[in-house]
């Protein structure tokens, strides 16, 4: 800055009378107080101190563009009407003018108010400011005060300020009042009101008393705040505020002033705080005494704040000055504000208002808030006082009063005393498994600071020198909602890619490694949604959505990895990985047991997030880092500063307030030598803990100060690229930092990093290309950009945004949501919502349904925020993702609610009673059969509307497929016709495809077989013509699950083999093990046990505890099904079965679950668990409208287990037990009538019941009648168990009675089913040969 621009820089902050007193080189360096005739003016905004804390909570920008509203128009006006501002005071301007002629004086002062009144009327861009204006005019003395270290302060007191400040508290908003002697002098020449404390003006009589505004004064400040001035910040300060009460201007008030201002210097100079402003307003004389400033900021400045206090009121008390103080603690904005030609810096924000408040109710004591004393702890004494009330919050705050510092010092609590050897060893013999080829999942965990990270650099040199490769891979937090991000790096080191010039090689090599894997080699383009190769999408991986793309990109992932020489995988800061990530490295750790994994977590998360890890991660070893004995610290601090020795003073002091977190040992042991308390000198280390001990100087546990105290020590230039760079939020390169940081050249910023990396807050990131840097540790970087003003973030990300844009224009895709981030940081909230969008889609087509989840739940948070106007179909969209995630997480009740939302924006509304459904059910079949047979012509729809009935379409569909799930025949009958009839309508082939086979299960379900055989062959035709794979695959699942639940074994193989194998094509893993347990519960039904056994071991083997409910649910009764046919199931499955039924279910996998548990623990002959199982199941039986298929197994189940209860009851059987059994039955009858295996199981069960109830011809019926079924649905045990029954119940005397015992026990015996075999051999036995030989 020109040396012209620093003396008018300087001058604006000083006021007129002080420049010319210093000009004119009148005053000696001494005390003085020149005593004057003055007109003193002071304009209060009004509701100041709410809107600077709410501007505070909002950020820096709307702060600074409030302040510069307000006060930079009326400090120019001021100026314009000859003003000189002599302070100003928080919510207040003190100006004076000074005329040998007081009343010519005191009229200039009027016509200022009476233009501060018009300037401050709403104008373009502007809201109105409501002010309140007080004159008086008397005598003034402009003081010279202090002169230590020769810091003087220069100020304007007298008793007029007194009379202004009784005047304005009692004058009403927008009035102008005058005191008794302002308005005695303007008698005659102003209209006035005779008030208590003189006069309210109501006009001046002269005709140009008040000049119109220059509208230039406006233009120069409807501007928002300019990012670039690096000034405005925000800071933790303690603030002082110490008011002489009652001061009294007589012949020895100098003396006294004097003497209180060089007391304040001097203490503040001790304890290094700073004399931020003297002044008297209308609340008296204050001083305003900060802590924390730059570049004085400590770790324990809450401290200092309340010691120097306590001093100053011990030394003015020996000199008859009393003084009350207010202290608080706070983040508070540091910014320049003003006029153009006299402003100053101001510190704004609730914790300067409470001290003021604090200050004001103190009477002559010190009053503190509570932040400060839980700072302090307990080297002060505090006393409680009473709740006060703070002005401009309603809101009561606790107060304390401090009484004398302690000689206990307060020591942290006494910690198992650790070192990391244990640790290191664990790891290290982690490495000999790798030689037997075991791995294991390791996972480290411990608060911020406590040497994660420092363990793994000693564990990479271990695996290093034993000659393992090692990957690395690092998580940010500003990343966490970018899918796959983590693994980005992972890749980037297995395939040795660097850059874009690397792609083409990498891409031969993959095609090449693949040539015998078709399916692998047709997925290679889904890499790009973790790493960008050049790999182009093509028509099949598009068709790739949802869960499928996520285990394709799964499946790519572990072959790289197994393809790789590399077995050591670690990956720091798992807390914040993004979904995808997080359920890619469980699968990583699952599948591939030769791997050593290991993961460090921070701890102190959210318990949400904490269960989320547990359940994703079952880690083999966990290691939670405690933190360090004195010992250990000893070491680090000797290391850090590179030291031979260090003192136990010095170890005392860091553990004592570091309570042993190695990175804030670290931190303060650098802050004390940086800031010169320590010295170093040839590995020498000196530190006088007397001369801190009578200075009352120590550490506290604040890092955050002790960082900030570091940042404060470096040059400007510094500050400006650390703080830039902590925006970034991940590694930068020199490139990104150009672009982020133009003010600086690129050598200053070459030479900026040169020197950050020398004093250890920047190191270089050797695994990324081109090469870039990185804070050394996390907390830094958060505390350097906790430091920026919003105004400065906001251009830093606009910036940010901008470099992605630009570099990463073919590749923005992995890019949207952190573009999404910094456009929204960066005040561009409609450009944020538009990438939220692409962000929330591509989480959705790649199945990190959470991050979806958490993307569009931003949207609508940011809108809303923002009161930025959302179309009802673009909100409907973003409900739609909501449910589509919710239900791909099975999650169904969350799904349904927003889809029903969705439903209502764009106009519809799904039916709520039974009634309304019949009603929605007809006129959806009328729609269905006018389409079917009429030619209507197909109506043009606009883009938009054709987009939203397609949309409704396939919300129609997916709470469809809910309905199935809940057996609600109905609803899934109406779903599915409102879905296709929408769908057709449209033209939405994908849809209509869809449509046709959902509809054609919904027939079937409801009895119409004929009907929906023929939906399910248009369905077919149509999507062999027209369909993508995802569609095919669709349409013969469900053709398979409408032909398993109507028996039809052969189609439903067909379809069910197909379906798997297309879903396996594409990667989707959840719908392939759909169609998969399917094909085993229909191996299971026709009596293929070891089939079933065989593909269910496949099945485990693919599952873990994070697979999708549904999917355990099956696994699980088809285990314990499996069991119980070959002799009793394990009672780790079925305790697992119980547990898994008590869950948030669907009822129809509840009843499974429940009936399947319930019949297995009979079979263990726990009785009683099997009852409770069963009479819990009851209810749920009887809420369900439809069991398909395998489904079955529940209530038949159920039924088994009250059946047996009373067959094997002795004596009386309770009426509750009877009443129970035959309820269940009369179920299954019901089920009955749409469900082929439900009719089997009622047959079954009928006939047991009709024998208890004495009524053998009509049991005898039944068994019979359900041989022949089973016999028509090829079902061996169920037939076995029927002739069984038969056989029983045949007379001793019938030759068919052996007859059919011995075809029974043939069939248990072909299957396997050891149990049944033995219960028949027991009922029944023979003493022919040949019954002996089966």
């Amino acid at each position: 800055m020109p040396a012209g621009a620093v003396a008018r820089e300087q001058a604006a902050h000083t006021p007129k009378w002080v420049n010319a007193r210093l000009r004119s080189q009148e005053w000696t360096n001494n005390p003085r107080a020149d005593a004057r005739t003055a007109a003193v003016l002071l304009i209060d905004i009004a509701g100041f101190t709410a809107k600077t804390d709410r501007a505070a909570g909002d950020g820096a920008e709307s702060l600074t563009y409030f302040i510069n509203d307000c006060f930079a128009i009326l400090a120019d006006v001021i100026d314009s009407e000859g003003g000189d501002i002599v302070a100003f005071a928080g919510d207040a301007i003190l100006a004076i003018w000074v005329d040998p002629d007081a009343a010519v004086a005191t009229a200039q002062a009027v016509r200022c108010g009476l233009a501060l009144r018009q300037a401050m009327t709403a104008g373009p861009g502007r809201e109105a400011i409501s002010a309140r204006t007080a004159v008086e005019t008397g005598e003034v003395f402009f003081c010279r005060l202090g002169g230590w270290q020769d810091k003087w302060h220069y100020v304007a007191a007298g008793e007029p300020f007194y009379s202004i400040g009784l005047a304005y508290q009692k004058a009403a908003i927008g009035d102008i009042a005058l005191c008794a002697n302002a308005a005695r002098l303007l008698t005659g020449s102003c209209e006035l009101e005779p008030m208590p404390y003189g006069a309210r003006l109501l006009g001046m009589n002269s005709p140009d008393a008040v000049a119109p505004i220059d509208g230039t004064i406006f233009g120069s400040h409807t501007g928002k705040a300019d990012a670039s001035d690096w000034v405005g910040e925000f800071r933790t300060l303690t603030v002082a505020r110490v008011g002489l009460p009652d001061f009294n201007f007589d012949d020895d008030f100098l003396t006294r002033l004097q003497a209180f201002v060089v007391d304040v210097q001097q203490i503040a100079e001790r304890l290094e705080g700073t004399v931020h402003q003297v002044l008297m307003d209308d609340k008296g004389l204050t001083l305003t005494l900060v802590f924390g400033l730059a570049p004085l900021a400590h770790e324990d400045d809450p401290f200092r704040a309340v010691e120097a206090c306590l001093r100053l009121r011990r030394q003015l008390e020996a000199k008859a000055i009393p003084i009350s103080v207010g202290l608080a603690t706070g983040r508070l904005f540091c910014s320049n504000y003003g006029g153009l030609h006299q402003r100053t810096f101001g510190i704004f924000g609730q914790a300067i208002n409470v001290a003021a408040h604090f200050a004001e109710a103190a009477q002559g004591d010190i009053v503190c808030d509570a932040t400060t004393a839980q700072a302090v702890g307990r080297r002060i004494v505090f006393n409680l006082l009473p709740h006060l009330q703070v002005k401009g919050t309603g809101a009561s705050m606790l107060a304390f009063s401090p009484a004398a510092v302690t000689d206990d010092f307060h020591a942290p609590p006494r910690r198992t005393i650790i070192d990391r050897v244990s640790e290191t060893a664990m790891l290290r013999s982690c490495l000999d498994g790798l030689k037997t080829g075991t791995g294991k999942l390791v996972l480290i965990a411990g608060e911020a600071g406590i040497g994660k990270s420092r363990l793994l650099e000693d564990f990479i040199g271990s695996a290093q020198a034993d000659n393992h490769a090692v990957l690395v891979a690092n998580a940010t937090a500003i990343e966490r909602s970018t899918p796959y991000f983590v693994w980005r790096a992972v890749l980037r080191q297995i395939l040795q890619f660097e850059g874009p010039g690397d792609g083409p090689r990498v891409r031969r090599e993959l095609s090449e490694a693949l040539l015998e894997n078709e399916s692998l080699l047709n997925w290679l383009p889904l890499l790009e949604e973790v790493i960008p190769l050049g790999f182009s999408e093509f028509a099949f991986t598009e068709q790739i959505v949802g869960s499928a793309r996520a285990s394709a990109i799964e499946e790519l992932v572990i072959f790289i990895l197994r393809r790789s020489s590399v077995r050591i995988l670690l990956m720091e800061d798992v807390h914040w990985f993004d979904g995808p990530s997080i359920e890619l490295l469980g699968a990583v750790a699952r599948r591939l047991s030769d791997f050593l994994i290991v993961v460090t977590q921070r701890t102190q998360t959210t318990a949400i997030a904490e269960q989320r890890l547990a359940v994703e991660l079952a880690s083999s070893l966990q290691l939670r880092l405690d933190r360090l004995s004195r010992d250990d610290v000893r070491l680090l601090v000797k290391r850090r500063l590179r030291s031979s020795e260090v003192p136990p003073e010095l170890v005392r002091y860091v553990y004592g307030h570091a309570s042993g977190n190695p990175f804030f040992s670290e931190e303060l042991a650098l802050a004390l030598r940086d800031t010169g308390k320590i010295q170093v000198t040839r590995g020498i280390c000196s530190f006088d803990e007397q001369s801190l001990a009578d200075s009352s100087i120590s550490l506290s546990t604040s890092v955050e100060r002790a960082i900030v105290s570091r940042i404060d020590l470096l040059s400007l230039d510094d500050q400006l690229v650390l703080k830039a760079a902590s925006a970034v939020g991940d590694a930068f390169s020199s490139e990104l930092l150009d672009q982020i940081v133009p003010e600086l050249s690129a050598a200053t910023k070459a030479e900026c990093i040169r020197r950050l990396i020398d004093f250890d807050f920047l190191q270089l990131d050797r695994e990324t290309r081109p090469l870039s840097f990185v804070f050394r540790h996390s907390i830094t970087m958060e505390v350097a950009y906790h430091v920026l003003s919003f105004a400065q973030r906001k251009t830093l990300h606009r910036r940010i945004a901008g470099f992605i844009e630009q570099h990463h224009a073919e590749e923005l895709q992995p890019n949207y949501a952190r573009l999404a981030r910094h456009l929204e940081l960066g005040g561009e909230p409609l450009r944020a919502i538009t990438y939220l969008e692409l962000a929330a889609q591509q989480s959705r087509n790649n199945s990190a349904n959470r991050e979806a989840i958490r993307y569009v739940e931003k949207l609508f948070d940011l809108t809303q925020r923002e009161a930025i106007q959302i179309g009802r179909s673009r909100k409907a969209a973003w409900e739609v993702i909501l449910g589509d995630a919710c239900h791909e997480l099975s999650d169904y009740e969350s799904s349904a609610n927003h889809y029903h939302r969705a439903m209502e924006l764009l106009g519809h509304r799904l039916p709520a009673s039974k009634t309304e459904r019949i009603g929605a059910l007809i006129r959806n079949a009328a729609t269905q059969l006018r389409l079917r047979f009429t030619s209507s012509k197909q109506v043009v729809l606009a883009e938009q509307d054709r987009s939203d009935m397609q949309r409704v379409a396939h919300m129609h569909e997916f709470l469809s497929e809910q309905y199935f799930y809940q057996n609600d025949s109905l609803a899934v009958l109406n779903g599915t016709l409102a879905s296709l009839n929408l769908a057709e309508k449209c033209g939405a082939t994908p849809e209509t495809i869809r449509g046709y086979s959902a509809l054609a299960l919904g027939m079937g379900m409801s009895g119409m077989v004929g009907i929906g055989r023929s939906y399910a062959a248009r369905a077919i035709q149509l999507a062999e013509d027209y369909g993508s794979l995802p569609e095919i695959a669709r349409v013969r699942l469900v053709l398979g699950v409408l032909s398993y639940g109507l028996a039809e074994w052969d189609n439903a193989e067909a379809h069910g083999e197909h379906a798997r194998r297309c879903y396996e094509r594409l990667g989707d893993r959840k719908r392939a093990q759909n169609s998969e347990t399917m094909l085993i519960f229909i191996a299971l039904l026709r009596g293929y046990i070891s089939l079933a056994d065989e593909r269910l071991a496949r099945l485990f083997a693919e599952l873990s505890d994070d697979s999708p409910p549904q999917i355990r649910a099956w696994s699980l009764s088809l285990r314990a099904l499996i069991d119980i046919t070959r002799g009793g199931a394990d009672n780790g499955c079925l305790d697992k079965l119980k547990a898994l039924a008590g869950q948030r279910l669907i009822r129809t996998e509840q009843l499974l679950c429940t009936g399947v548990a319930a019949a297995g623990y009979l079979g263990r002959g726990e009785a009683a668990v099997a009852l409770e199982l069963a009479e819990r199941g009851l209810p749920i039986l009887r809420e369900c409208g439809v069991v398909w298929g395998g489904y079955a197994f529940g209530p038949a189940g159920i039924a088994d287990v009250l059946l047996s209860h009373w067959e094997q009851a002795s004596g009386a059987v309770s009426s509750n037990i009877q009443s129970q059994a035959k309820l269940a039955c009369r179920e299954l009858s019901r089920l009955a009538r749409t469900s082929p295996i439900c009719r089997l199981y009622s047959l079954l069960m009928n006939g047991r019941l009709c024998f208890l109830t004495g009524q053998p011809a009509r049991a005898l019926e039944n068994w019979k009648r359900a041989g022949e079924v089973a016999e028509l649905l090829q079902t061996p045990r169920e037939q076995a168990q029927a002739i069984y029954r038969t056989g029983l119940a045949t007379s001793a005397s019938d030759p068919e009675r052996e007859s059919r015992l011995r075809q029974a026990a043939d069939i248990f015996e072909r299957l396997g089913a050891a149990k049944e075999l033995a219960e028949l051999k027991r009922v029944h036995p023979s003493p022919s040969s040949q019954w002996r030989q089966a």
